[in-house]
């Protein structure tokens, strides 16, 4: 229905509508004990086809580039690399080629938000800005983590850890640590520097878009990475 309606009168909304409906089936499908009877593959290019269509129509779209980046970073570059039988430096250029267009859309997503002026669109748009925060900080955060597991490795071998941090690195530490704050602080007044009343915080309550429990094991997460890099790799007090 939506299809022809498209065809007939090209508008954001029925674009996206069509793209809502592959983002919902690629959601069920993998999720754990979820639907078997699809096409992932087939899914995510038609998922990622109508919404490229609603965004060139309406680029400022929070929620078609919310629904965008979210599949690109945590289920499109997965699938992908799952799918590969041979990687090739084209393979490698196209992975990269998928986390920008990722990126890009949830950047664009935090962009328009914090940019509205309306009250209305700031309480309509909130739960997708959430989002975006949470995929994007994830989607940094594990960006670094090859250190870790070479650590790891390392000690258990008994080999002598050799590894100069990237700058790259640092930067991704530092996003996913400047991206999980403001989650955090987008949903509630409890100071992050202050007391957290986690008997509160670890209540069931549906305003919250991202668990709070969640972006505090994440932060811990950001933390644990930055006393490694200063305490490990620097051997700094």
């Amino acid at each position: 229905f939506f299809k022809r309606c498209f065809e007939i009168q090209p508008m954001n909304r029925y674009a996206s509508a069509i793209g809502y409906r592959y983002y919902l089936n690629i959601l069920e499908l993998t999720k754990q004990k979820g639907r078997r009877d699809g096409n992932i593959a087939e899914e995510l290019s038609e998922a990622i086809k109508w919404l490229d269509k609603a965004i060139a129509i309406r680029p400022d779209s929070i929620k078609d580039n919310y629904r965008k980046g979210k599949l690109i970073l945590e289920k499109q570059i997965d699938y992908y690399k799952r799918s590969q039988k041979e990687w090739t430096r084209e393979t490698f250029l196209e992975i990269e080629r998928m986390e920008l267009d990722g990126v890009s859309c949830l950047e664009r997503v935090i962009s328009e938000y914090e940019n509205q002026n309306d009250e209305k669109a700031i309480n309509y748009f909130k739960s997708e800005y959430v989002k975006a925060l949470y995929s994007l900080a994830c989607y940094y955060i594990e960006k670094p983590k090859s250190i870790w597991y070479e650590y790891v490795c390392c000690k258990l071998l008994g080999d002598t850890f050799e590894h100069n941090i990237h700058l790259d690195d640092m930067s991704y530490i530092a996003k996913a640590r400047e991206l999980f704050e403001k989650c955090f602080q987008a949903e509630t007044d409890m100071p992050l520097d202050g007391d957290i009343d986690y008997i509160v915080l670890s209540r069931p309550d549906k305003k919250w878009s991202v668990s709070p429990m969640d972006k505090l094991y994440r932060l811990g997460q950001v933390y644990l990475e930055m006393f490694f890099i200063k305490n490990v790799i620097n051997h700094k007090d």
